[in-house]
């Protein structure tokens, strides 16, 4: 075999077993570090998704709330108006009694 030829094997071999170990010590743990970055991520992403559907919940509670507090203040608004016209009508119907 040409020593040349036998120079570069050689050579090639410890590139590929350097680029190898290089990758177990380096990328391992970047990929793990990325990994967990990720579940991280993905937990935190489930939190504020559930914070914001409870959010929604909320609003439209609040909402519902809101539209059922103004048909009350409404109907008792009614009702204050009809008992203050029936009690000027009253008033009204007595001072034309006392002329």
């Amino acid at each position: 075999m040409n020593e040349n030829l036998a120079t570069f094997l050689y050579e090639l071999a410890n590139f590929v077993v350097f680029a190898m170990l290089l990758g177990w010590f380096f990328l391992k743990p970047i990929r793990k570090l990325l990994d967990e970055q990720a579940t991280n991520d993905a937990k935190l992403e489930r939190s504020a998704r559930e914070h914001l559907d409870e959010a929604e919940k909320m609003r439209l509670q609040l909402l519902t709330d809101r539209q059922r507090f103004n048909r009350d203040m409404e109907l008792q608004r009614q009702a204050v108006v009809t008992e203050a016209k029936q009690e000027a009508a009253k008033l009204l119907e007595s001072t034309n009694q006392k002329i």
